[in-house]
């Protein structure tokens, strides 16, 4: 598609600098958009679909579901001219860059298809504005398997997140931002996983030199980027339970219960690889310390990679209900109930 700039960093790169320069590489896209758009109606016109009556009602409502579209997108890219949307969309170029590289090292430099920076951009005026109209618009990706689905939506997360921390300062911004529910089970690791990444990307880059203010501070916030996960009483403990308490199915309870475990040998982010912590003396456990966990009864220990990175620190055995994980998957309807929040933090209103 001639003139559209479609490279992660690159885009990344243009949304530091001038606005109009970032706006004038996505431009182009709108326009290749509405010649499509052009010939689809041509296409209509046809005696075979114009004459006849459902076939002819159907294509104009796809057509002026086209022209939304447009509009959406256009609007979009004009309001990467606010100062605080288009940091955003620079830190959520760059966590999609970085997770992606981190799961498939040695790759391409990361690029968006057509249809996902169209899908980002045209989600912008509704994620930046509460009172904006498109917040009661449900958009439906429609792709098969491998379309490229989930980078979309986890690029407008990553902007969602951004948008939302850029607006407060310190703890402020905390908070869950985004739910993903999963209707599939064996879906849900694979996509926790690649939001996960995400996550970390995001947490590395809070904590990083780049996006900091003029006093030091992170652009990000204080409080770390997470990710929580609630399915269930069947696979998390709704209650933590107490010493002396033998309720069944609280966590201390299946804790005492499982006490083997299984290793941790790696963190969803290429970069924080756990490995074993081989100078704590005779296998004993040392107090935890920012960039390393233990498992609920500290017997393991593990350090990761070269910075701490926030998704990690759900593996730490706190109470998860005192915390505000950014992003709780799930492949159930969250129970809005306190017992609930012990694994997914829903501090917010969801």
């Amino acid at each position: 598609m001639a003139g559209v700039t479609f490279g992660m960093d690159a885009l990344a790169d243009l949304a530091r600098g001038d606005g109009a320069a970032l706006q004038g590489a996505l431009a182009p896209l709108v326009v290749a958009y509405g010649d499509w758009s052009a010939g689809q109606r041509t296409a209509a016109a046809a005696p075979d679909i114009a004459g006849a009556a459902q076939r002819g009602r159907t294509a104009a409502t796809l057509i002026a579901a086209q022209d939304d579209a447009r509009a959406r997108i256009a609007a979009g890219i004009a309001l990467l001219a606010d100062a605080r949307v288009q940091m955003a969309f620079d830190i959520a170029n760059r966590a999609v860059a970085d997770a992606i590289r981190a799961r498939r090292p040695g790759a391409a430099a990361p690029s968006w298809r057509p249809f996902q920076l169209a899908f980002i951009l045209l989600n912008l005026s509704g994620m930046a504005d509460r009172q904006h109209p498109d917040r009661e618009v449900a958009d439906l990706l429609f792709f098969p398997t491998g379309g490229g689905k989930t980078e979309a939506y986890l690029g407008l997360a990553a902007f969602t997140i951004a948008l939302r921390r850029l607006g407060a300062d310190g703890l402020l911004g905390a908070g869950v931002a985004v739910v993903m529910r999963y209707t599939l089970r064996l879906l849900t690791l694979d996509q926790l996983g690649r939001a996960a990444g995400l996550v970390c990307a995001l947490e590395l880059l809070r904590t990083g030199d780049a996006y900091r203010g003029d006093t030091g501070r992170p652009l990000l916030g204080d409080w770390p980027i997470e990710i929580g996960l609630w399915v269930g009483s069947d696979a998390s403990p709704n209650r933590l339970g107490r010493k002396g308490d033998k309720t069944e199915g609280t966590a201390v309870k299946r804790v005492r219960a499982y006490t083997n475990g299984r290793d941790a040998r790696a963190t969803p982010h290429e970069r924080g690889r756990a490995r074993p912590d081989l100078d704590g003396g005779g296998g004993m456990a040392r107090p935890i310390t920012p960039g390393q966990h233990r498992d609920v009864l500290g017997r393991t220990r593990l350090r990761r990679g070269p910075r701490p990175v926030g998704a990690g620190r759900a593996a730490q055995g706190r109470d998860r209900a005192r915390e505000r994980p950014t992003r709780p998957p799930g492949p159930a309807r969250p129970a809005f109930a306190g017992a609930a929040r012990l694994t997914s933090g829903l501090h917010d209103v969801l």
